[in-house]
């Protein structure tokens, strides 16, 4: 073999040779999405969770006739939004991957560009691009960032109070005709009270998303009087429930519309009933 034959044999070798170490440390399998930690958590299917904390007396709850109830160490109504969103959290935990797949502690890993993700239900997601050479390669603490939406709450006419309650953070508002919340993401429950109406609703909180949640009662005005002296009256709703009483003649404002019983009476025993707004 002459030396121009053994010339390009060596180009073509450091070529080859070339080719499969760059294979090797930048091009890798599409990474596949993170899978779940618990992929058969079904969160509706739950009927009860048992916590044992660490040097503490367990605590458990069960969902009874669809409300969750505290069971032990004593019975008491328990913070269903706080209970929903741990097994929201649960069922949308994920792993550490690196290229797509799970993170293993001490694993050796190839040399070359690599990715690594860490998500978490309730913070923003944290991904970093990484070459690995010879020799450990440190990524020190990760702090994650809790992930944040906007609350918009509207009240038409203005509620008196809206308490809001969710896992992390809770307030009251005073006559409040609406406001813009940034709130953890969650699952919250709002309740909007007025004299003689009230509504309770639940909404979920997503990262960088609005949740809007309105309130809009109608509302009537009903005006009694009579033509007795020391009249008195009672009002109660159509399903029997009282509403208001006192003295003739009375103007009754903030009434829900709908059918209402007034009995009227006076010191001779009369009375008749009527209906409302």
């Amino acid at each position: 073999m002459n030396s121009n034959t053994t010339g390009v044999w060596l180009v073509i070798a450091g070529t080859l040779s070339a080719l499969v170490l760059f294979l090797h440390l930048f091009l890798h399998p599409a990474a596949a999405g993170p899978k779940a930690l618990l992929p058969a958590l079904r969160p509706a299917a739950v009927t009860g969770i048992r916590i044992i904390p660490s040097g503490a007396p367990g605590i458990d709850v069960e969902r009874v006739r669809g409300a969750w109830q505290l069971t032990s160490p004593f019975h008491y109504p328990a913070q269903a939004a706080a209970i929903e969103g741990l097994l929201d959290a649960l069922q949308q935990l994920a792993p550490a991957t690196f290229d797509g797949q799970p993170a293993v502690n001490g694993e050796r890993i190839p040399l070359g560009n690599h990715t690594f993700d860490l998500t978490n239900p309730k913070a923003d997601a944290f991904s970093t691009n990484l070459f690995v050479w010879y020799g450990p390669h440190n990524l020190g603490e990760i702090e994650l960032k809790r992930s944040m939406g906007t609350l918009s709450v509207q009240a038409t006419p203005p509620a008196p109070t809206i308490t809001i309650t969710g896992p992390e953070f809770s307030t009251t508002l005073y006559d409040c005709a609406g406001t813009n919340l940034t709130v953890p993401t969650d699952q919250y429950t709002m309740r909007a009270e007025y004299p003689h109406w009230s509504q309770t609703q639940n909404a979920g909180v997503l990262a960088n998303l609005p949740t809007i949640c309105a309130f809009a009662p109608r509302f009537g005005a009903l005006c009694l009087t009579c033509n007795e002296k020391e009249a008195t009256f009672r009002l109660e709703s159509a399903d029997g429930q009282a509403v208001a009483d006192g003295s003739l003649p009375a103007t009754l404002t903030g009434l829900p519309t709908g059918e209402y019983v007034a009995t009227v009476s006076y010191p001779s025993c009369r009375w008749w009933p009527t209906g409302g707004p």
